[in-house]
């Protein structure tokens, strides 16, 4: 691809610029906040720490009984799952959450946009949460598009009796135009 402007000698000299030209066959992306936060990155931040605080103060109990039993204070027969159930299903709920937060931490750090389902986007805008409505035109021919994670890199394995399985290795955000699935844009998620 030629980057910059070309110049083309011949009876005249004619300067085209080439950003003029690539401009006009890009889609331009409207995004309408349907949601906003109050929660900033520093209120995720004390939430994640928190909640990694508390998966582990529900795994402490759990860790204790196995060293026990590891050296051989109390016999396998006197655990009971019933009694160490809530502590699993209270730290897995802990950590799950705790996960969860930091990487709606890291958006709103990094303030980049990530798609979600029917054109909704999660932005971390100004170091706040929200949710916008993702919406463009087909600079080609004019149709609406939708804005979705496009696969970018697979591996295609071939099974022995004819089968192919695409495994999808890297996703991107896109806009892929709803009339003619072959005009897509790759979209950066640090847009907004």
């Amino acid at each position: 691809m030629i980057r910059g402007n070309i110049q083309q000698a011949g009876r005249d000299i004619n300067n085209y610029n080439l950003q003029e030209h690539t401009d006009s066959l890009y889609p331009e992306v409207k995004a309408t906040p349907v949601w906003r936060s109050n929660v900033t990155q520093a209120a995720l931040t004390w939430i994640s720490f928190f909640m990694g605080l508390g998966s582990l103060g529900s795994f402490m109990p759990i860790f204790k009984d196995v060293l026990e039993l590891i050296s051989g204070k109390i016999s396998p027969s006197v655990l009971d799952p019933k009694t160490s159930a809530p502590w699993v299903i209270g730290f897995a709920v802990l950590a799950i959450l705790g996960v969860l937060t930091w990487r709606l931490r890291q958006i709103t750090k990094l303030g980049t946009r990530h798609p979600l389902i029917f054109n909704l986007a999660i932005s971390g805008a100004h170091n706040k949460l929200s949710i916008e409505k993702i919406s463009a035109v087909c600079p080609i021919c004019g149709g609406k598009m939708r804005y979705f994670n496009a696969p970018d890199e697979w591996i295609d394995w071939f099974y022995a009796d004819g089968r192919k399985k695409r495994e999808v290795t890297k996703r991107v955000p896109a806009l892929e135009c709803r009339r003619n699935r072959e005009h897509c844009f790759p979209l950066d998620i640090a847009i907004g």
